[in-house]
């Protein structure tokens, strides 16, 4: 068992206000990382991960056609999220 201290999230999604592209997003944080995706109704992603103690960014786009697209897009953000600080 772990002693890991579980992720803190936020979940969102862009106002039905009549834009071009709705989107929705989720963004991880532990104690060394900030992670998130951005997926629009178009198959766009974005993923960001952040180094919070070197504010190093790392940003991807993919563009996303299956749920295996979408699959393998949140488990590099687990990856990420995993990433020991340095």
């Amino acid at each position: 068992m772990s002693n890991a201290i579980p992720p803190v999230y936020t979940l969102g999604r862009s106002p039905t206000d009549g834009r071009s592209k709705a989107s929705s997003w989720l963004a991880l944080e532990t104690g060394a990382n900030l992670c998130s995706i951005t997926v629009w109704d178009t198959g766009e992603a974005e993923l960001d991960q952040a180094e919070l103690a070197s504010a190093q960014v790392h940003s991807e786009h993919r563009d996303l056609q299956t749920h295996a697209d979408l699959n393998d897009a949140l488990a590099i953000l687990v990856v990420w999220l995993r990433r020991p600080p340095g």
